[in-house]
């Protein structure tokens, strides 16, 4: 997992999927696998990275605090790590998706409501380390 900045995320986009803009996340798959100790095979999903400037956009364009888009961030990178894919579609604030993966997606955020990754310091109403 690498926490970037903007700048840092449009330089990958553009290497690996040819787009000259930052963008949220991206997921690349490994596919490899490994064997343990007792010798059981894993398979190696792949690495995400994940713009920190682009995170609280997100959040303000989906009217939520940075926690549920950093979440949400991290679903979807792991579906894509999964072998998913949403084409062209993407979630749009208020309105259910229609596509399978993306539906998914909010179903799985949905699970984690009650769970928080970001902690919020007490007293300053801004959040702190992940």
């Amino acid at each position: 997992m690498l926490f970037c900045d903007d700048a840092f995320i449009r330089a990958l986009n553009r290497q690996f999927r040819g787009i000259d803009e930052p963008t949220d996340i991206l997921s690349f798959e490994d596919g490899g696998e490994y064997a343990d100790e007792d010798g059981a095979a894993w398979r190696r999903m792949g690495d995400m990275a994940v713009s920190l400037e682009t995170l609280p956009r997100n959040a303000a364009y989906f009217g939520v605090d940075a926690d549920e888009e950093l979440k949400r961030l991290l679903i979807h990178g792991t579906l894509h790590l999964n072998g998913y894919d949403h084409g062209e579609a993407h979630v749009e604030p208020g309105r259910e998706p229609d596509d399978e993966m993306l539906k998914l997606q909010e179903s799985v955020l949905r699970g984690f409501a009650d769970e928080r990754i970001i902690e919020k310091e007490e007293g300053t109403g801004t959040c702190g380390r992940a």
